[in-house]
């Protein structure tokens, strides 16, 4: 019996020195990875797939990429702009702010984690992601979010201070703006007319009735067929 059980272990024993054999020899097997083609591979696939419009292999791609190269600044931000793009929010506010500490001057990932935590309702915090790429960029429609987000937030005097710098911008009052007409249509209307408005509401809230009304007609004298700014003067 005790024969019987040491041959028993002594096939035992063959059988997993020749496992670790095949095992050993598979590993030699392997090809080794070179980090540069790795790169270059998946940086071409990256590319085609963005060219068939195929975010999910895109996004794949650029993970591994991202693995190999971490510190690079504008991966991370093509990364969130493809979750920006299907409108998930969180992983694109994520993604940017790993860029950001790559790369605190990345204008891209300001804006789109300003831009994503703005959708997501965290307005304290969409503020400050604006009010920081306004001041490395001085980008007024950075500010003019800002403005608006403000006015939600009930900071009246900045709001209004954010709006005169903008109106004092002969070029950015020039800009237009879609916005509902007195006929139930969209129309286009100069964003001079917007910020008149902007600010006589913050007017209005804070209970300046005569100024909000002075504010709000500029706004319906310039563009007359504002229908907000129509409808709010008529309250007044």
């Amino acid at each position: 019996m005790k024969r019987i059980l040491l041959v028993f272990a002594l096939i035992l024993g063959w059988n997993g020195v020749q496992a670790q054999e095949v095992a050993t020899d598979t590993q030699d097997e392997l090809p080794k990875i070179n980090i540069a083609d790795f790169y270059h591979i998946n940086d071409a696939v990256y590319r085609r797939a963005m060219q068939y419009n195929d975010m999910g292999v895109a996004k794949d791609a650029l993970y591994r990429l991202i693995t190999v190269d971490p510190q690079n600044d504008s991966l991370l931000v093509n990364l969130a702009n493809i979750y920006f793009e299907q409108r998930q929010w969180i992983s694109a506010v994520l993604a940017s702010k790993d860029a950001k500490t790559v790369n605190p001057n990345n204008v891209a990932a300001l804006q789109i984690e300003a831009y994503g935590l703005q959708y997501l309702g965290v307005k304290d915090k969409a503020a400050e992601a604006f009010e920081a790429w306004y001041l490395k960029t001085t980008e007024k429609e950075a500010l003019y979010q800002l403005a608006l987000l403000q006015l939600e937030l009930k900071k009246y005097a900045e709001c209004e201070t954010n709006v005169d710098i903008l109106l004092a911008d002969a070029e950015y009052i020039k800009n237009t703006a879609q916005v509902e007409g007195t006929e139930g249509n969209q129309v286009t209307i100069p964003m001079e007319a917007v910020l008149y408005n902007l600010k006589g509401v913050a007017e209005s809230i804070q209970g300046n009735k005569a100024e909000a009304k002075k504010l709000i007609g500029k706004a319906v004298e310039i563009a007359p067929e504002f229908k907000i700014a129509k409808d709010r003067l008529a309250t007044l």
